[in-house]
């Protein structure tokens, strides 16, 4: 595996890539002890933030389910101050049911963006950019010329 490219506040840097290491963990106490209480999700395919830590957790735990063997890669971080920004892959096998559709066995993989803010050296909001559309088509639930 390639080291992940970084420019920037070195310990920013270290904050966000710990994020990738809490979600390839697959641990919700590791994710819990990192995110601030008070923590906000924005996700493109969601109208409204997913606020507090329970309901963050609520999500990631959901998305485990679906693809246990879910884990992200880190291509590049711009950190400054208490923000950073990632490039990262995700890639993951769909072994639970995932919106509706039930497991396809098949493998998802693509790239998103993140941009991630810091408080006290936990996550205190995360903007999560990735192509729905792209993964809804892996696994079928769309024609793949659409």
């Amino acid at each position: 595996m390639a080291a992940i490219r970084s420019v920037g506040d070195p310990q920013t840097v270290a904050l966000l890539e710990k994020i990738f290491d809490c979600f390839n963990s697959k641990d919700p106490s590791k994710f819990a002890a990192f995110i601030t209480e008070d923590f906000e999700f924005h996700d493109l395919s969601n109208p409204s933030p997913i606020k507090g830590r329970d309901k963050f957790l609520e999500v990631i735990q959901a998305w485990w389910k679906s693809f246990p063997d879910a884990i992200i890669t880190g291509k590049t971080i711009v950190a400054s101050g208490n923000m950073a920004a990632a490039e990262a892959t995700l890639k993951a096998t769909h072994t639970g049911y995932f919106h509706g559709i039930p497991p396809t066995g098949k493998e998802i993989n693509y790239q998103f963006m993140e941009i991630a803010e810091f408080q006290d050296g936990k996550l205190k909001a995360l903007r999560a950019y990735r192509d729905n559309v792209r993964i809804f088509k892996q696994l079928g639930a769309f024609p793949l010329n659409s």
